[in-house]
């Protein structure tokens, strides 16, 4: 992943935009790849679930290959005046994952399974308990 940059005279300004958080947060909740978006798991399922209001919310975002620190730590040194600091952004969508991981507890252990299968469990789960 590249950072946004601009440079303003002698100064690089680094760009710390909401991609680059979310790309943070995706890498902090889905260890497993089965909580990203999946076009193929949300067609099939409800747009109600809380599966699909979740996942929707991750669409567009990859995960990213670095550390928050090791960003942190660039920005310091070479971007003095930019304030990164997701933690509470992060923290949201890390509570909102542990309430979707907690509805549907077979998610971390479903990592090959197609994702036809997949939308099969969490359809099933949400007519079991309702949406």
């Amino acid at each position: 992943m590249s950072f946004p940059f601009l440079i303003q005279g002698n100064n690089l300004v680094v760009v710390i935009d909401n991609k680059l958080i979310m790309s943070l947060v995706l890498q902090t909740i889905d260890s497993y790849n089965n909580i990203s978006y999946n076009y193929s798991i949300v067609s099939r399922i409800d747009p109600k679930s809380a599966y699909s209001v979740f996942t929707s919310k991750l669409k567009g975002f990859e995960k990213i290959r670095y550390n928050e620190q090791s960003l942190r730590n660039l920005c310091k040194r070479y971007a003095s005046g930019v304030t990164f600091n997701p933690e509470a952004q992060v923290q949201a969508l890390v509570e909102e994952c542990k309430q979707v991981k907690a509805r549907y507890p077979l998610l971390a252990y479903l990592r090959s399974v197609p994702s036809e299968e997949l939308a099969n469990y969490i359809n099933m789960i949400d007519t079991q308990k309702g949406i």
